[in-house]
């Protein structure tokens, strides 16, 4: 009897052992806004270095808050607004739905604001997570002290989806912990490697041979949606519309201001033309500037690339920070250049993060004029710094009493300092291989 009795306990042991994985959890992300809900899943396989990442993945919640803080960062960055919410959002991963299964969004208006749930399969492509992640921090901006949900253009979702995957790069989604910090994937299911050249490069490629769409088809998306090159074509012609949007005079103030009159408006044309009035006061006058817009991108070449031995050059001085430093209190200030590995030693957190935040920026508008190869380095040099600050920002906003604070510190510090030191051999070595080849 005894022994009938252990053989049971085991049973039950054994049986909730295996089945706690099985029960979903609720993961909170770094700024509160996102909690995920699911079950954890195993890692996704090792994918060699240089090899183009398989479209379709399954999601676990660990990473998935990643992956919404950072297309959340990245649409707050191009529309430069301030890291603040008002709205939480729920993630729902529904168990054992595959990539067919369609990504929902709810979102109710409660006495205190409101709520936002989006429902995503377990398995999911990686661009169709993109579009519903953007999707629904756009719906949070646009609703904010709004009463009702509001309609959004055809164009508007896919053009910002296309320049936030661009301006971040290929960490912008995060499968598992081996791309939680650097992502090692050189090229990806966004083709990244291949737009590195020139942000709006596949853009121009698509709209220079095919025929693009007018104002009026892109405002409601005439094309065949069976057709994978129509859908391509409008893709793009959404993202040079977007970015067109936003290069206007006070661009991003006016396109925040143009999402948060949507729910007030009829319909989004009426809320168009009373954001935009000062640029357009009839449709007719957006077909022309979208007219003027396509043959000025078509016809051409924003690419100025230097050589890489200048692009190296113009690399290294930008990885320099330049301050000023005062040996006393009374004492005149000194300039002083720090390389990246002495700035992450600074440990007054809101100098390191505006110096590492401009630093990012930097980078980013420098990407367009370098060589492919360094322009790939660089980038490698903005994800080391995104995963930093972002580590840096949750040990300040996050209590872990299990390491002192200095022992945590000094780790994510280790950790960067490390990926910054095989980037500059890699650098170093690449200088050497072009030199020699210039001496031949």
């Amino acid at each position: 009897m005894g022994s009938a009795r252990y053989v049971a306990w085991l049973w039950l042991v054994g049986f909730l052992t295996v089945n706690l994985d099985a029960v979903p959890r609720a993961v909170v992300s770094q700024s509160g806004q996102f909690t995920v809900v699911g079950r954890p899943n195993s890692p996704p396989p090792f994918v060699p270095e240089g090899k183009v990442l398989p479209p379709v993945f399954t999601l676990d919640p660990n990473f998935l808050v990643i992956s919404a803080e950072r297309v959340k960062g990245g649409i707050y960055s191009l529309l430069r607004l301030p890291n603040t919410y008002q709205s939480r959002i729920q993630l729902t991963i529904v168990p054992g739905q595959k990539s067919n299964f369609p990504a929902s969004l709810i979102s109710t208006l409660y006495s205190d604001g409101w709520k936002f749930q989006l429902n995503l399969g377990e398995e999911v492509e990686e661009t169709k997570l993109t579009h519903a992640l953007v999707q629904v921090v756009l719906m949070e901006i646009a609703q904010r002290n709004a009463t009702r949900t509001p309609e959004l253009p055809p164009w508007l979702v896919e053009g910002v989806t296309e320049n936030v995957m661009l301006a971040v790069g290929p960490s912008l989604i995060v499968r598992g912990a081996s791309q939680s910090g650097t992502r090692r994937i050189a090229s990806h299911s966004f083709g990244w490697k291949v737009r590195m050249d020139d942000s709006l490069r596949t853009t121009r490629e698509l709209l220079r041979t095919n025929i693009p769409p007018t104002y009026t088809q892109l405002s409601f998306a005439k094309f065949n949606f069976n057709d994978p090159r129509q859908r391509e074509v409008y893709g793009a012609s959404s993202h040079l519309f977007v970015n067109a949007l936003l290069n206007l005079p006070d661009g991003p103030s006016l396109f925040v201001n143009f999402l948060q009159k949507l729910p007030t408006a009829l319909n989004w044309q009426t809320a168009f033309f009373r954001t935009y009035g000062i640029h357009f006061q009839r449709p007719l006058d957006v077909e022309k500037w979208w007219a003027l817009t396509l043959f000025e991108f078509t016809s051409r070449d924003h690419r100025q690339a230097w050589t890489p031995l200048v692009s190296l050059a113009r690399l290294e001085s930008q990885l320099i920070t330049h301050s000023e430093w005062h040996s006393s209190t009374n004492a005149l200030p000194s300039p002083r250049a720090l390389r990246l590995q002495e700035l992450l030693r600074n440990r007054h957190y809101d100098f390191q993060k505006r110096a590492l935040v401009s630093k990012l920026d930097e980078l980013q508008s420098l990407q367009i004029h370098l060589a492919p190869d360094v322009a790939e380095l660089a980038e490698r040099y903005r994800e080391v710094i995104t995963t930093f600050v972002e580590a840096r920002t949750q040990m300040q906003t996050h209590y872990d009493g299990r390491l002192p604070e200095s022992s945590r510190y000094d780790q994510i510090i280790l950790i960067a300092e490390r990926a910054f030191g095989r980037l500059d051999a890699q650098g170093r070595t690449y200088r050497a291989k072009l030199e020699s080849q210039s001496v031949r």
